[in-house]
């Protein structure tokens, strides 16, 4: 399928595929290490999913946990996230400017988006982490990978520290942060949008320097106080959808529900002539008025075989005239309103007629 996008979209799109860098699985079990899982079910966003096998290994129990994932690049959807049994719900879209997602609605988000800046010169990482805010319940965790000189941009961080309170922050082992600089902020979504100057400041100067950085836990047991994911009902999420209508994906699930049946109780068929048969008598205007707005004088009408196939339309509208007459000393203006019928009639030729 070729969708139609205007440049803006177009450009996003493309800089978001050239800033996409797959997290490491091993680091990705790792940060799974950092957080609890409920016994009750938890909606779990993933806005930048790819093959989906980093949130996989981050999840390594999924439990009740239902995946909702987004993913730009179509040839992934079709090959990695359309028969994957791990994730439950799958956009192909743009995730900043390409979805319709309810608010409030999950208890966990993981996202390694991708790295590099918008045409307004926005990092693309701080762009996702302000579209993530209000798809999560508060105290909703969040990892986000990054890398380093992003996480200690003060610009990115005064964006992020508004909206989500930092709680940990890691490095990856060197011989993977050596090629993309890798690091996972973790956070918590706060319920107002708003932060302490100086704790800006003390967490700015706490994370600036990589060295002091530690590397992730490398087992479950180093992690004293794991965070604990939100639950939230798959039933809350009302919309989970692209802002590009797909009617064809669309009619494929109307025809699988029990809706398709239905509505087809609602729809006025198609009818020929001969399916009409001749009435007794001629029909008078109050019955023709039934007719047209009960859809029954409209459609395609006659047969092939006949050669008498046409397209008519009837159209009931209320008619209202004016007459002024005298009453003894006064005038009175009389009011008086009818139906006037319009049959309109397109013929196999294209020629048209109107019969009133």
């Amino acid at each position: 399928m070729v969708k139609k996008q205007n440049n803006f979209s177009r450009q996003l799109g493309n800089n978001l595929r050239m800033g996409a860098y797959y997290t490491d699985l091993e680091m990705s079990r790792r940060i799974g290490y950092l957080f609890q899982f409920p016994d009750e079910e938890v909606c779990v966003l993933e806005p930048s999913a790819g093959d989906g096998e980093a949130l996989k290994q981050a999840l390594s129990e999924k439990g009740k946990s239902k995946i909702f994932a987004v993913e730009l690049n179509a040839d992934t959807c079709k090959e990695k996230l359309d028969n994957n049994e791990f994730i439950d719900y799958y956009l192909n879209a743009v995730f900043l400017n390409g979805v319709k997602i309810s608010h409030n609605a999950f208890g966990f988000c993981f996202a390694n988006p991708p790295y590099g800046q918008d045409e307004d010169g926005v990092r693309l990482e701080q762009r996702f982490t302000e579209k993530v805010h209000p798809y999560l319940k508060p105290d909703a965790p969040f990892a986000l990978v990054l890398p380093h000189y992003v996480a200690a941009d003060e610009k990115f961080l005064k964006s992020y520290m508004a909206r989500f309170l930092p709680v940990a922050f890691f490095k990856f082992d060197d011989a993977v942060y050596k090629d993309f600089k890798q690091t996972v902020l973790v956070g918590l979504r706060r319920k107002s949008i708003g932060y302490l100057r100086t704790a800006l400041e003390e967490f700015h100067e706490r994370i600036k320097d990589i060295e002091r950085v530690p590397y992730l836990p490398m087992d479950r047991k180093e992690v004293k106080t794991p965070l604990k994911a939100v639950g939230s009902k798959e039933s809350a999420v009302e919309y989970f959808t692209t802002l590009e209508f797909d009617r064809k994906k669309a009619g494929g699930y109307l025809e699988q529900s029990s809706l398709d049946k239905k509505l087809g109780e609602f729809m006025v068929p198609e009818y020929t002539t001969g399916m009409i048969g001749q009435p007794p008598v001629p029909l008078k205007k109050d019955l023709l008025y039934l007719l047209a707005i009960a859809g029954g004088g409209q459609g395609i009408v006659g047969t092939d075989e006949n050669r008498d196939v046409h397209l008519q339309r009837g159209v009931a509208r209320v008619v209202k005239t004016s007459n002024i007459s005298e009453n003894g000393e006064k005038y009175v203006d009389v009011e008086k309103s009818y139906t006037q019928i319009t049959l309109n009639i397109i013929e196999n030729d294209g020629s048209i007629k109107v019969l009133e």
